[in-house]
């Protein structure tokens, strides 16, 4: 039976505003060198709880099996970023990856921001800033969270309700552009802009989402679960799952749960 990974138990910290629910606000750190930083970091953001992984498939598998808050993501020319940080946004792309590189320049920083990070530093950091960057994110993602529910409904709006109602149908831009009373191309233009994914990527990402739950917690075969999440035979929804999460369906469920 392969070892499934789980969050190592952290000292009880105090959490960021609105995390009440929560025991503490986890920050993955992804850096194959020593991190020195990471004490320090710690002292400043007593509220969080800081995991660090060296490799980067051990920190995928952690990141798709366990809740996380934040990434920090680091970059180096043995060991690059850029697929685990596309891995990230594709799976769960309301996480906010930050990245960290003591080779900086305007190529990697342009290629990060545009596989959807959301902060860059170089090394050596300069933690005050990196501590106020980490508050603006995680507060303003928590802005979010407890507001969405006030936000006046508007088309786009009307828009992912629909999607995230039925997902697990088929679904085109055309139809949920006339649910929302938008154009294919307002429509095309407003999810690009919110999301960062294409239409197609999204849904695929919610399907996902529903098809990892399932296969964590039934025992439905995988092709009960394929169809059940919205995909239209195993065969597309196995090539979509490779191509997201670096594994099979199979392989995904032998490592959350050491089952075939």
């Amino acid at each position: 039976m392969k070892r499934t990974h789980s969050l190592p138990q952290e000292d009880s910290f105090k959490v960021f505003a609105g995390k009440q629910n929560r025991a503490s606000v986890t920050i993955l750190v992804v850096d194959p060198g020593e991190a020195r930083f990471l004490d320090d970091l710690k002292g400043l953001l007593g509220q969080c709880s800081l995991v660090h992984h060296r490799e980067h498939q051990a920190a995928w598998k952690l990141f798709l099996t366990n809740s996380v808050d934040l990434v920090l993501l680091d970059h180096t020319s043995r060991y690059p970023c850029f697929q685990l940080l596309s891995q990230c946004k594709m799976s769960k792309p309301s996480i906010p990856v930050i990245v960290m590189t003591n080779q900086g320049s305007e190529t990697i920083a342009v290629k990060a921001f545009r596989l959807g990070a959301r902060d860059y530093f170089t090394k050596p950091l300069q933690l005050d800033k990196l501590q106020l960057a980490l508050g603006n994110i995680l507060g303003a993602c928590q802005a979010a969270e407890s507001s969405s529910s006030a936000l006046s409904v508007d088309s786009l709006e009307l828009a992912f309700q629909h999607i995230h109602s039925h997902f697990k149908s088929p679904l085109s831009l055309g139809q949920v552009a006339e649910t929302a009373g938008m154009s294919v191309s307002s429509l095309v233009r407003g999810f690009k802009k919110k999301t960062t994914l294409t239409f197609v990527d999204y849904i695929n990402c919610l399907r996902l989402s529903h098809a990892c739950k399932l296969i964590k917690e039934s025992k439905l075969s995988l092709l009960e679960i394929a169809l059940t999440s919205g995909f239209n035979n195993q065969s597309h929804f196995n090539r979509v799952f490779k191509k997201i999460y670096g594994l099979t369906p199979g392989e995904y469920r032998r490592a959350t749960t050491g089952k075939k």
